[in-house]
């Protein structure tokens, strides 16, 4: 008999943790092996910097939303399986209903909370959280400013990132670094202020 194992909002953390290392080990790889080696670069070389750079991007890109969806579980003290989540009503005035394609769909008077969308879900964090953080966060207590070298990336990352990398972004050393320490940030001031 298989035996599946249910997802709890804890499993968020867990992959956002697991994500954050392997972000660490990708982004030693690619200055020790390509940014500092750049002048030498061959055709070869330059295409696999760039397929590890938008590695980079689409991981640190889970850590922001792993790490917001726990908190967001955590808020609301959901302690079953997170695909059965079936609240009409919370506290916070958000509604939430179970979505098909994802865990669930955080929906209030508005847009609603897309799955692998950040610029678009973070405006709703402060709604759905019943926690003032004392140390400030990145994207949630402090909006990202245009000028900030990750901006473009935060704004236009989807999870199809791994698939394809979008034409119209470039990736390169500043902001895709700029982008993982953004999303580290996130983590650290959601873990220190005890949302996740």
């Amino acid at each position: 008999m298989l035996h599946i194992k249910i997802m709890v909002y804890q499993d968020y953390k867990t992959a956002a943790d697991s994500h954050l290392e392997v972000c660490f080990q990708l982004l030693h790889h690619i200055e020790e092996n390509y940014q500092k080696k750049e002048p030498l670069a061959t055709r070869q070389t330059k295409e696999k910097k760039v397929q590890l750079l938008a590695d980079l991007y689409y991981l640190s890109g889970y850590i922001i939303e792993c790490s917001y969806n726990c908190a967001i579980y955590k808020s609301l003290d959901w302690t079953n399986d997170v695909k059965d989540l079936r609240v009409t009503d919370t506290p916070y005035n958000v509604s939430t209903h179970p979505h098909t394609n994802s865990a669930f769909t955080i929906r209030r008077k508005g847009p609603g909370i897309k799955q692998h969308q950040l610029s678009g879900n973070m405006h709703f964090f402060p709604t759905i959280m019943h926690l003032t953080p004392s140390i400030p966060i990145p994207l949630i207590s402090e909006p990202l400013h245009p000028t900030h070298p990750a901006f473009d990336l935060f704004e236009n990352w989807n999870a199809e990132i791994r698939y394809l990398i979008d034409t119209s972004i470039t990736l390169d050393y500043s902001n895709t670094f700029a982008f993982f320490y953004l999303a580290n940030k996130v983590y650290e001031g959601l873990l220190s202020n005890s949302m996740i």
